[in-house]
């Protein structure tokens, strides 16, 4: 505790002790939350997926993930990068995905894969999104192959792991991805080898959802050897749970953080938080950990969750909002087709 205190100061010390005490001694747990998936009843079909982005509202988006920000101490001092980053990196792609087009293109071609899958209700939409905006830009939905998923997707090493996510039930089982232009070749901008796949247009968006989706449940097997237990899980909220997938998502394997400047996982992180008997949800706090709040890697994960948090409560919104106007057509004994038809504007409907 001594080096703790060393470290980060004795008031953020007094802090973290004292509410990893009060949640010890209250009992309280607040359940984990699915992510809002293809699965999720409301949002269960690429048509929906789609109808939610016709009525997506930017500035509610920013605004959700402003607030989602607010729950990281210290977080206030990443508002403006939020602000910018969303403005310049965001806004525009998600509009696109609201306007209108012809025929089946590859965005929904992938929904489509993604809906027949045996663990979609694993793979976050907003993750997703928010992820693959932030490494594809719009090579997550043009309709174009992607020749090296390294150098236009951030999916380093999918062409390695593409068995692993085939196993865990996140791409289907007859899909393989070729060997991308620079496999095998030395990463130039952090230790490690390159392996890359080319990726066809149809799947991009799904090959993300895959590799998010295994970041999700990379980090709960990392907890779980580490000792944390399943209410541990449990008791993160959204934004916690988004940051921990975010950051596996930027380590595959759990990169640590004394292997480059900008190379540490969740697993140094959770051996932190063991040494010093803090609890997962500990990671509230890590812009005050002098070990971590200078990092890039850092601070990219905070920002992220917050902006895949915002996006996931209006996603969340919108599907118990079709769930209820089901429910309602249903008791009144109505025909749902026609209440869909006029409600295919917008999710307000």
């Amino acid at each position: 505790m001594l080096a703790l205190q060393r470290r980060i100061g004795n008031a953020a010390v007094a802090r973290l002790v004292q509410e990893r005490d009060a949640e010890a001694r209250s009992g309280r747990r607040v359940l984990a939350r699915q992510p809002v998936s293809i699965a999720t009843p409301g949002i269960d079909s690429p048509d929906e997926v789609m109808r939610f982005f016709r009525g997506y509202d930017a500035d509610q988006h920013l605004e959700r993930a402003l607030a989602a920000l607010s729950e990281f101490s210290g977080g206030d001092g990443e508002r403006g990068e939020l602000r910018t980053q969303f403005r310049t990196r965001f806004r525009g792609h998600f509009r696109r995905l609201g306007e209108r087009r012809s025929g089946r293109g590859p965005l929904e071609r992938s929904l489509e894969t993604m809906s027949s899958l045996e663990h979609r209700d694993e793979m976050s939409l907003a993750a997703s999104f928010v992820i693959g905006f932030r490494e594809s830009g719009r090579n997550l939905v043009r309709n174009r192959r992607i020749d090296d998923t390294f150098w236009q997707s951030g999916l380093d090493h999918l062409f390695t792991l593409q068995g692993t996510l085939r196993r865990e039930g996140f791409l289907p089982r007859g899909l393989r991805f070729a060997e991308g232009q620079h496999f095998g070749d030395d990463n130039p901008e952090a230790p490690g080898t390159i392996e890359s796949a080319r990726v066809e247009a149809p799947d991009v968006f799904l090959a993300h959802s895959a590799y998010v989706a295994h970041a999700g449940r990379r980090f709960a097997d990392l907890a779980a050897s580490f000792g944390f237990s399943t209410e541990d899980l449990a008791g993160l909220t959204d934004v916690q749970r988004n940051f921990w997938t975010a950051l596996t998502f930027a380590g595959p394997g759990g990169a640590r953080w004394d292997s480059g400047d900008r190379g540490y996982g969740a697993i140094t992180l959770l051996s932190y938080l063991l040494d010093h008997g803090l609890p997962l949800s500990g990671v509230s706090r890590i812009l005050e950990l002098e070990e971590f709040r200078s990092r890039r890697r850092t601070r990219i994960a905070v920002r992220t969750a917050a902006l895949i948090t915002g996006l996931e409560s209006m996603m969340r919104e919108y599907a118990e909002g079709r769930q209820a106007r089901r429910r309602a057509a249903a008791e009144s004994g109505s025909e749902y087709d026609i209440l869909e038809a006029h409600s295919a504007t917008g999710p307000d409907g």
